[in-house]
């Protein structure tokens, strides 16, 4: 089968490998159907974060079961799934405190071990979701960052009537759009440089955004906001810069909420008499916490709109385009699909 695989930074190799065997008896080999590309894919290729080579990429997947082994029980052969990639110890004191998120010996398929940028996959049989018929492989993928973007969300503690700043419209901002459409906010503002995604916003219904590379976007914010800002700044790029403007637009008695991943040795100089004298939260989001279940259930339900998002799609043998597509902020979300969609 074929598998794409990180041999380094900036190595990414297609190549030939063997089928993948189930070696323990809670195990199951999937078909992978459709694997999203990640931004962190995108830093781990670069040697930014993360990464275990050689090891096949690839935590956005979702399948069908192929077989199964003799312990599992809540999944049989043909079940339509998607997978938690993040695989925690349930022993350690975060997982025992329900912070599984932040677990010390998690190990995230498509990182540490093989992903789903391959042909086939085997997984615990503990890190599936089964999915209705009615869910698209495509669309099911998304589960994955739309869990993780829950846990943000539920970071937010969004207060009806709320006016929340969304910095930077990537395949991550535009969940965060649509969610924060369900929320109780009375107003969001969404905050992005590349015309494409302004367009691509405004076209989901985005009412007001702000360009923070022109000059008057300070004025845009007032405008917009009144007052000294947001009650609740999201920063969803995961650099300096994004989390710097993300602090500067929250008003007193604000939270800023940081869920990009950033490079390990990335600083970011804080206005300590600014979060004390105006109460200012700052948080942080990894990862999902307990929200894949209910990603599953809007995507499934159609209150979050992923066919929209997804932009472009490739197969395996072209995954180093997809990855260039992706590190060159092209689109919204980028997809390849290993077993087809029929």
């Amino acid at each position: 089968m074929l598998g794409v695989f990180y041999y380094g930074p900036n190595d990414l190799r297609v190549e030939e490998t063997k089928e993948p065997k189930i070696k323990h008896a809670n195990e199951v080999l999937l078909r992978v159907r459709a694997c999203g590309v990640c931004g962190s894919d995108i830093k781990t290729l670069h040697g930014e974060y993360g990464g275990n080579p050689p090891v096949i990429l690839g935590h956005e997947f979702s399948g069908e079961v192929h077989d199964v082994g003799p312990e599992v029980k809540s999944v049989t052969k043909g079940d339509k799934v998607v997978v938690d990639p993040n695989l925690t110890c349930g022993t350690c004191y975060y997982c025992r405190k329900g912070l599984e998120n932040i677990c010390d010996n998690v190990i995230t398929v498509g990182m540490h071990v093989n992903g789903g940028l391959s042909e086939y996959c085997a997984v615990p049989s503990s890190a599936l979701h089964r999915i209705p018929d009615k869910l698209p492989f495509n669309e099911a993928a998304l589960a994955e960052p739309l869990a993780c973007v829950l846990n943000g969300f539920n970071r937010c503690q969004i207060k009806p009537g709320d006016t929340v700043g969304l910095v930077g419209l990537g395949p991550i901002g535009f969940l965060y759009l649509q969610l924060l459409k369900l929320s109780a906010a009375s107003k969001v503002i969404a905050f992005e440089v590349k015309a494409d995604r302004i367009e691509a916003a405004r076209k989901m219904g985005a009412e007001y955004i702000v360009n923070p590379a022109q000059n008057d976007w300070k004025e845009r914010l007032k405008e917009y906001a009144g007052g000294d800002g947001v009650n609740v700044a999201i920063e969803a790029v995961g650099s300096p810069p994004a989390s710097k403007l993300a602090l500067d637009i929250v008003r007193h008695g604000g939270r800023a909420v940081f869920f990009g991943i950033h490079k390990p040795d990335d600083r970011l100089e804080v206005d300590a008499y600014k979060l004390t004298r105006y109460e200012i939260d700052v948080v942080g989001s990894f990862i999902d916490r307990f929200t894949f279940l209910p990603a599953v259930q809007l995507l499934s339900d159609k209150k979050i709109d992923a066919k929209s998002l997804i932009t472009h799609t490739f197969s395996l043998r072209d995954a180093k385009k997809a990855f260039d597509t992706m590190d060159q902020g092209k689109g919204i979300k980028i997809q390849i699909t290993p077993g087809g969609l029929d």
